[in-house]
């Protein structure tokens, strides 16, 4: 994802022209230290992509690579993201400033929307680091702003020419990704194209996420968690003795081990682009069966639970009158025990 502006130079637009076959992604152009080093650090590549998706509001260019970095053999990380409206205090822009190797600016405000730009971008002021201070520059355009957490909630529209003049005083904004996120078509939103199976309210919004299933169950109970198929997940219960899952996959079966029953966790970790671990508490049973019987001048009324399912019978002497699942049958013994 880069910034709307960089199409410009070969008239590209996700409504018409596409192809950015030519373009060239470079991969890893960093040090390990805010120093530059003395030799450039080796140039890795990748070529081709075609343009999904953009918008001049929220000033965001969606592009899908034609070539694969993993494939490649780079040392690659994929970024998450959130569609949060309220990021809370503090977080990093990483970007290439004047086309420069990768730099880390941060920041410790609470956002707050653009003043050159408006509502529809973030606003941030640069502080200083025991690295140094940080500030965006031309050739920074379309990098992210990280919040806190490490998800992406905007990428950079422009900034001022104040630079390294003055550092504290120069401003950068952000186009909002959470309003990104939708648009009028697929190709002025970003939510049908980030990842491989998204429904209308974006089941990649990582701050949402959710496990479903029942709370208390016996032997097993089917949970699912909200992200897309395909995604990288692992379950797991606590205690470990608790029992099994029958796959790492959004949608899975737990089972209880035959000799145990009570409170249990379970819990899924999930991969990118979310990152993050989140839990459920459950109540495994064994099998109940519990029988309840009382006779009356006119009948006997048994009740008999078995799984957790009650089944209320209701006999005449030893004749079955009624059962079912109503807890409050209706029935006419008739006088003297009589017929029903």
């Amino acid at each position: 994802m880069t910034a709307d502006h960089c199409l410009t130079a070969d008239d590209l637009d996700a409504g018409g022209n596409t192809d950015a076959s030519q373009w060239m992604f470079y991969w890893n152009y960093e040090a390990p230290n805010c120093a530059n080093p003395a030799v450039e650090p080796a140039i890795t590549s990748t070529t081709g992509a075609t343009l999904r998706a953009s918008r001049a509001d929220t000033y965001f260019a969606l592009f899908e690579l034609t070539e694969s970095p993993v494939e490649a053999g780079f040392n690659v990380y994929f970024n998450g993201w959130s569609r949060t409206t309220n990021p809370g205090q503090g977080g990093v822009g990483i970007h290439h400033p004047s086309g420069d190797i990768k730099k880390i600016a941060t920041h410790n405000m609470v956002l707050v929307n653009g003043q050159v730009w408006g509502s529809d971008h973030w606003r941030v002021n640069w502080i200083a680091t025991a690295n140094g201070h940080s500030v965006t520059e031309g050739g920074s355009s379309g990098s992210p702003l990280f919040r806190n957490n490490g998800q992406i909630i905007g990428q950079l529209h422009g900034g001022s020419s104040i630079n390294c003049t003055d550092p504290a005083a120069d401003p950068a904004e952000y186009g909002k990704f959470h309003l990104s996120w939708n648009g009028s078509s697929n190709i002025r939103r970003l939510r049908d194209w980030l990842g491989t199976s998204f429904s209308t309210n974006g089941r990649y919004f990582c701050d949402n996420l959710a496990i479903s299933g029942p709370t208390k169950f016996c032997p097993s109970g089917n949970f699912k968690v909200n992200v897309a198929d395909g995604t990288n997940v692992t379950w797991s219960v606590s205690p470990s003795s608790a029992g099994t899952f029958s796959q790492n996959e959004p949608t899975t079966t737990f089972t209880r081990s035959s000799n145990f029953s009570g409170s249990a966790t379970i819990s899924v970790n999930i991969g990118a682009p979310c990152n993050t671990t989140i839990s459920k508490n459950i109540i495994v049973g064994g099998n109940i069966s519990m029988t309840y019987s009382d006779v009356g001048p006119f009948g006997q009324l048994d009740v008999s639970i078995n799984g957790g399912s009650p089944t209320y019978k209701v006999y005449r002497g030893t004749t079955l009158l009624y059962s079912g699942s109503n807890a409050q049958p209706t029935v006419n013994f008739g006088c003297n025990g009589g017929g029903a």
